[in-house]
Formats: C-alpha cells, sequence, structure tokens
C-alpha cells in the first residue's frame, strides 16, 4: 500500500495539504494577527506621542541622580 505524504511530511491520507474546510479559520486568524498589530502600532504612537509633552519628559537629571551620577 502506497502512502502520500502531506505538505509537512508526515504520512497521512490522501486529502490536499490545504483543507478547504481550514481556509476559513486561517483567514479569522490572520485578520486577527493584523488587528493585533495594529492595535500594538496604534498604543506605541499615542505613547511616542504623549512622551513628546511637556508633562511626559523625562527628568534626565532625577534619573541621574537616581542612578548615583
Amino acid at each position: 500500500m502506497r502512502q502520500t505524504m502531506r505538505a509537512n511530511n508526515q504520512p497521512g491520507t490522501d486529502r490536499p495539504a490545504v483543507d478547504a474546510r481550514n481556509t476559513g479559520h486561517r483567514s479569522v486568524a490572520r485578520v486577527g494577527r493584523m488587528l493585533g498589530w495594529l492595535a500594538l502600532v496604534v498604543v506605541l504612537a499615542v505613547g511616542f506621542w504623549a512622551y513628546t509633552t511637556p508633562h511626559m519628559q523625562v527628568a534626565w537629571d532625577t534619573l541621574m541622580a537616581l542612578c548615583g551620577f
């Protein structure tokens, strides 16, 4: 009996490596991943913008005093 190989080189059935039933799950996962990256970029951008305001800037002389300089 001849065994077929899947895309990950494991013995399996004669089904193709990309199953039509899983394409919806993959697109949902891709959208979720893209939304996660977008949320990360937005949070970092807002944090960077907030850092540039006068009230949020680091007082370097205080930080150096805490480090013992």
